[in-house]
């Protein structure tokens, strides 16, 4: 298959379509079929999926696979372990709520889990949006935060 096989102002990649804007293609009106307001990105597994723009931080682990106290490097981003919780979180990637641990403290967003249970973190909003977005490091070490995901995203495959 090459962008000849696709409809007018697709490109081809893998064998799939990409960046119609034309509802009849099934694009639903964006590109790659997604919904609106979201776009076909490459993922960190190596696939294609329907995201939002980030607004949500993700806190890298050093170059040493460390994180700020409490927390674990686990797929290289710091998370909690849930079956051993530190007394207290980190202040800028807080635990969740201890009245309700399906919460983030004075949210109504739930913790995120980069890996699979029984690992997760409260992740913060980014300051801004786009490249300048700037997200806080860890409060106790010196684990990076990066403007990277939106826990809104469909995630649909694209």
């Amino acid at each position: 298959m090459t962008d000849a096989d696709c409809a007018a102002g697709e490109s081809c990649l893998s064998c799939s379509c990409f960046g119609s804007t034309d509802e009849s293609s099934g694009g639903g009106g964006t590109a790659g079929g997604c919904p609106p307001g979201e776009t076909c990105e490459m993922t960190g597994q190596g696939g294609m999926a329907c995201l939002a723009e980030s607004n949500h931080c993700v806190l890298f682990c050093n170059a040493m696979m460390t994180c700020p106290d409490g927390m674990t490097c686990q797929g290289s981003v710091c998370h909690y372990d849930s079956g051993n919780l530190p007394m207290m979180g980190d202040p800028n990637y807080p635990l969740p709520d201890p009245m309700n641990m399906n919460l983030c403290p004075g949210t109504d967003e739930q913790p995120v889990t980069f890996v699979g249970d029984p690992y997760f973190v409260c992740a913060p909003l980014c300051d801004g949006m786009g490249p300048m977005a700037m997200c806080p490091a860890g409060g106790s070490g010196n684990a990076q935060g990066a403007c990277l995901f939106n826990p809104d995203s469909s995630g649909n495959a694209c």
